[in-house]
């Protein structure tokens, strides 16, 4: 059952070490409790809680910075293309129908 005030990662972060040695020292029948213990306070699923658990829980940095989509050049271009399809006049005039018929 989730909490009623979502925990976030960096409350879920100081929580779970403090539950690591309770878990560690239970034996097999009793790690039961404080593992649904974990899943009520943080609102995730025990598969989750293991593997953080099991893991390290120290946040790593991100490996790689996302950079810009487009150039400076492409975006100028893309901005062009935008503004001269919009600028025209459609190939069509109103009322008349092309009925296109596909083979």
């Amino acid at each position: 059952m989730p909490p009623e005030v979502p925990v976030n990662i960096h409350e879920r972060r100081k929580y779970l070490p403090k539950m690591r040695p309770l878990y560690g020292r239970a034996r097999r029948r009793q790690k039961s409790a404080p593992l649904t213990e974990m899943e009520t306070v943080t609102g995730l699923h025990r598969k989750s809680l293991l593997r953080l658990l099991h893991g390290d829980l120290r946040r790593k940095p991100r490996q790689r910075q996302g950079g810009p989509a487009y150039t400076a050049a492409t975006r100028q271009a893309l901005h062009l293309a935008h503004a001269m399809r919009w600028s025209k006049p459609l190939g069509r005039r109103r009322g008349t129908r092309r009925m296109c018929v596909r083979p």
